[in-house]
């Protein structure tokens, strides 16, 4: 069935004015009704909407709020003991304020309506299907107001008391037939106070206020100081793409930007001073066409940001950056999702086709991140509903994703996440200076069990050490001699010595002969470390430490066919070992335990 003209133009309308034809509209058609709702619903169930917590009921108010066009948008709240002095301490009232254009006094009255929205099924801005205002002051709070003032205007405002419908319900045989008409006000004195000292003006010229009266279910946010620090994070992170063209506050607290890829240096945490700053890849657009009723064929952008935090990044001097750490934990996932810039959920897992295809998150991928910000005209194809709380990316976006190589992309960084860990171990084993514990066993059992190496291995192993002197020497214009006099005595002090190596395809351990010095050199690119050594606490390190030092004294001792069965045999027990350690990771992913270690400290 084709649209009226009127229809059309009323779509092409923006805040007042659409405003005001969706009210001419209201009125002509007789769609006012004497009933809280638009369409008759239950006003107990709307209270168990799903929100997770009062972070997210806040955040569709606000949504509103930069809808109406508002430049400044702050959070407010009252203590219950500054009220009154043997109160216990938590939160009383909650003032979400605006400067926007504001509500027409007629409007009010059915914008705390559920469907009651001039923006239904908007494609564009953050509102779309007008039950962001009455679910979510009705899942804080038992009693709210909402005041509006328009350019020109006085203040207006209306009350919504859910005690005082269940009471008129209750001696109306159940119906509810009450809907709540606007007065002439003025706005609560502690939001003046507020709007005069931090906004630094009498009186708005335009904007609304909701009040939420005694707020009953914001569970472990009811303490003041928690309230406020939880509500900063949430409102930097959620609405980041906004600022700082729109200006936040919490009580007197300034909103500061949260990036949850730290590739804005602009936002908290983007440099802390440990010398590890996020690398971000090219941007990427994919455009996406979406069918929706009526055959309506609409096409919308999805835009990707990726960025990748080597394993230090929230870490410095061994502690860990608190700034850093709870922003990529809360936010660990496969997408960081965000609509028109607003940011709605974070989808944890993949759906790919191929199930080879797909990353199960664990701790450690909290060290690369992928922002997914969508256009709204995508909104079926990301499952979006009412309260905008969560995401299910329908089965066709999840085969464009495919064909613009994410699995890829996101292989890349966990392997490179990986290998960096890896090299993040090696750095500090070599830092221990002191004798290891394996190399002063070692040279403790000397006494009982001395070295003995075949003169032909002794003449190569003094050679070798030569070689090395004569290029120190060279390097440094000094004397050879009293070069291969300092390296014998180094040598002689630590006969058995532990070193890494990083050789993609090479034995799991090596042994050089230097002087009177035997080395063992531990693969670090070999599955052996990496699924064995580096598990280890420091007693089982030493522990494997003394095993290849067993082995390669055994083999450094030998000659003729022995030598060679130890030569050969390095290579087979690498080769097989690297093949059952493989199966042994399909079926216990190592990762796992290394997530979670890391996730203890």
């Amino acid at each position: 069935m084709a649209k009226s003209n009127k229809a059309k133009n009323f779509e092409s309308l923006h805040g007042l004015d659409r405003q005001k034809a969706y009210l001419d509209t209201i009125n002509a058609t007789d769609q006012k009704s004497d009933s809280l709702f638009v369409t008759e619903r239950v006003t107990e169930s709307m209270r168990d909407s799903g929100y997770r917590d009062i972070r997210r009921a806040l955040n569709d108010i606000m949504d509103n709020s930069l809808q109406a066009g508002a430049k400044k948008i702050a959070i407010l709240s009252t203590s219950a003991k500054e009220e009154q002095k043997n109160a216990r301490e938590k939160v009383s009232n909650i003032a979400v304020i605006d400067d926007g254009h504001g509500m027409y006094p007629e409007m009010l009255e059915i914008a705390i309506k559920w469907g009651g929205t001039d923006r239904y099924n908007l494609r564009h801005g953050l509102g779309r299907f007008g039950f962001g205002l009455p679910t979510a002051a009705v899942s804080v709070t038992r009693i709210y107001e909402v005041y509006s003032k328009v350019k020109n205007d006085d203040w207006y405002k209306v009350k919504v008391d859910l005690n005082e419908i269940a009471n008129k319900a209750m001696s109306n045989g159940g119906k509810v037939a009450f809907s709540p008409t606007f007065e002439k006000c003025t706005p609560p004195e502690f939001v003046k106070q507020y709007i005069k000292k931090q906004w630094k003006v009498e009186d708005l010229e335009q904007g609304t206020i909701v009040l939420l009266i005694s707020p009953d279910r914001i569970r472990s946010f009811s303490l003041p100081q928690t309230f406020q620090n939880k509500m900063l994070q949430n409102i930097g992170l959620t609405y980041r793409h906004f600022m700082p063209g729109i200006g936040f506050s919490v009580n007197d607290k300034k909103v500061e930007m949260i990036d949850p890829l730290f590739l804005n240096p602009n936002c908290l945490g983007y440099d802390a001073g440990n010398g590890h700053l996020a690398e971000g890849l090219d941007e990427m657009v994919i455009k996406v066409r979406n069918k929706l009723i009526e055959d309506k064929v609409v096409e919308g952008n999805i835009k990707l940001r990726f960025s990748f935090m080597h394993p230090k990044f929230q870490r410095k001097d061994g502690k860990e950056i608190p700034g850093r750490l709870a922003v990529m934990t809360e936010n660990n996932g496969y997408f960081i999702v965000c609509r028109s810039g607003r940011q709605i959920d974070v989808v944890r897992d993949s759906n790919y086709p191929n199930p080879n295809d797909n990353k199960v998150i664990i701790n450690y991928d909290r060290n690369w991140a992928i922002e997914l910000n969508f256009d709204p005209e995508l909104d079926e194809l990301f499952g979006i509903t009412t309260n905008k709380q969560q995401v299910e990316i329908d089965s066709y976006l999840w085969e464009i994703f495919k064909e613009n190589n994410l699995p890829s992309i996101v292989s890349a960084f966990s392997s490179k996440a990986t290998k960096l860990r890896m090299q993040e171990d090696v750095v500090e084993e070599e830092k221990k200076e002191d004798n290891r514990d394996s190399e002063q066993i070692m040279h403790d059992a000397d006494k009982f069990d001395k070295l003995e190496l075949p003169r032909e291995k002794q003449d190569q192993a003094e050679e070798k050490l030569r070689t090395d002197a004569e290029e120190v020497a060279k390097n440094e214009n000094a004397d050879v001699e009293t070069v291969v006099e300092k390296m014998e005595t180094e040598a002689e002090k630590k006969k058995f010595k532990i070193e890494f190596t990083d050789l993609p395809g090479a034995p799991f351990y090596d042994i050089e002969i230097w002087g009177p010095q035997i080395k063992i050199k531990i693969n670090t690119a070999h599955r052996f470390y990496i699924d064995i050594y580096s598990q280890q606490d420091q007693r089982g390190k030493t522990s494997l430490e003394l095993l290849l030092f067993v082995l390669g004294k055994c083999e450094s001792e030998s000659t003729g066919d022995k030598l060679l069965f130890y030569g050969n045999e390095r290579f087979e027990w690498s080769r097989k070992l690297d093949l059952r350690l493989k199966i042994l990771d399909k079926k216990d992913p190592i990762i796992d335990k290394q997530s979670f270690l890391e996730e203890q400290k």
